[in-house]
């Protein structure tokens, strides 16, 4: 009709994917154990990342969708070592999963190089590159004799994600959180007083540190400092 907008086009989508894993664990001794496991999986690009055209209210930004997506097919590779014994409990997980058309979002530039703006917001589109997300975290639970209602709970975890085949300039995905240390003291008995079983006290602790490797592409994103 004239004076009207189409604002979003009629599209067709198809996907289809095998999803599954294999693994072993083995006992290495009484109080040592190793895992690895290999997975494949797939995901299908959802309505927002293929038709989105206007104001993501949450984020304050205007998103425009690509039909043209493809289903993300990963495979990944997960390895643990761990211990279990009287005094010491804790585990090394490490991974790696290569994506392909991994689905992330971007901000826009107009033609001059200035930020696209439409309705008085940054303009931000989604788009899909093959990617490495690679990592781990490592767990270590101290609960000392005599002191076995005492647990002092370490846990570090890091993620870093990269596309592949890209110069330094773009290479790191978006939103990739920082990595995390988490301290943990807690206290813990089996019977406290009358009426009291179970009981514990816990003091917690979390640290990021700073992410400073980011898509920062048209000002995507910006360094997250520690805190």
């Amino acid at each position: 009709e004239p004076g009207t907008t189409e604002k979003f086009d009629a599209f067709d989508s198809n996907f289809s994917g095998i999803s599954g894993s294999i693994g072993a664990t083995y006992q290495l001794s009484e109080i040592l154990y190793t895992k690895l496991n290999v997975a494949r999986g797939y995901r299908a690009p959802n309505i927002a990342e293929l038709g989105s055209n206007g104001e993501h209210e949450g984020s304050g930004r205007y998103e425009i969708g690509n039909p043209d997506l493809k289903a993300e097919n990963s495979l990944q590779l997960d390895y643990t070592f761990g211990i279990n014994s009287n005094h010491v409990t804790g585990e090394i997980n490490l991974f790696t999963n290569t994506i392909d058309n991994f689905i992330f979002i971007s901000r826009l530039s107009a033609a001059q190089g200035t930020d696209s703006i439409i309705d008085g917001m940054p303009v931000y589109n989604f788009t899909s590159n093959k990617a490495n997300l690679s990592g781990g975290e490592i767990t270590i639970d101290i609960h000392p004799h005599p002191l076995d209602f005492l647990h002092i709970e370490n846990t570090f975890s890091y993620v870093e994600g990269i596309q592949l085949n890209q110069p330094d300039s773009v290479k790191y995905l978006p939103y990739i959180p920082a990595p995390k240390y988490t301290l943990e003291l807690k206290a813990d008995t089996k019977k406290l007083m009358p009426g009291f079983q179970n009981a514990f006290v816990k003091l917690g602790l979390d640290y990021y540190f700073e992410q400073n490797k980011i898509y920062a592409v048209n000002n995507t994103e910006t360094i997250t400092g520690s805190y």
